[in-house]
């Protein structure tokens, strides 16, 4: 009896129900995400320059780009160890039914082109880019179209994936990154905070 109350002790230590330490942040249309307490939210002034410095390096517009949020997370470093960006481009675009009709080899005859889109933005900054890959998958309930790259700077390799969501007038995006070296202490978070996204349908 004694051994059979230890064990239920140890039970219900073990998935007790305590608080949280993600926070969902909601937004417009019902979109929201979970982010750690212990991530860093940047505020709207600097979102706004995310999409500035974007511009001026890419060269495209983002006036109708909107920041929703943006985190990082600080591991004993003045750069982050892990970022999130959560945005809404609100144009015409192709609905995901319409991406989900788009044959494979359609999709992969363009990786190439954007790959090079990705080396020329990052290149003027130092950065090289390697293990560009694109697939499509199911996030917040959607299929979306996710890439990912290794972009590499001072002996510094920073994971980076990002995920698009086709919803006709409108893209959702969410880009996460992390540092490879810290991967032991970011990735399962990182998977969280993509699992977490709710987008309705």
């Amino acid at each position: 009896m004694r051994c059979l109350l230890i064990l239920l002790g140890f039970v219900l230590q073990t998935f007790a129900f305590g608080q949280s330490l993600f926070q969902e942040h909601k937004f417009p249309d019902g979109i929201a995400i979970q982010i750690p307490t212990n991530w860093k939210i940047l505020v709207s002034s600097f979102t706004q320059q995310l999409d500035t410095n974007t511009e001026a390096v890419t060269g495209n517009p983002q006036g109708d780009n909107k920041i929703l949020l943006a985190a990082n997370l600080y591991l004993n470093e003045s750069a982050p160890s892990a970022t999130a960006r959560l945005s809404v481009r609100k144009k015409p675009t192709m609905t995901e039914r319409e991406f989900e009709a788009t044959p494979d080899a359609e999709l992969q005859a363009t990786v190439g082109i954007k790959r090079g889109v990705v080396e020329r933005s990052l290149k003027p900054l130092g950065y090289t880019v390697s293990k560009y890959s694109e697939r499509r998958e199911k996030l917040a309930g959607h299929t979306v179209l996710t890439s990912s790259y290794v972009s590499g700077k001072d002996g510094r390799n920073t994971v980076n994936i990002l995920s698009i969501l086709f919803l006709g007038d409108r893209t959702v995006k969410l880009n996460v990154a992390y540092d490879e070296a810290a991967e032991i202490n970011t990735k399962a978070t990182i998977d969280r905070i993509r699992a977490s996204l709710i987008v309705p349908k």
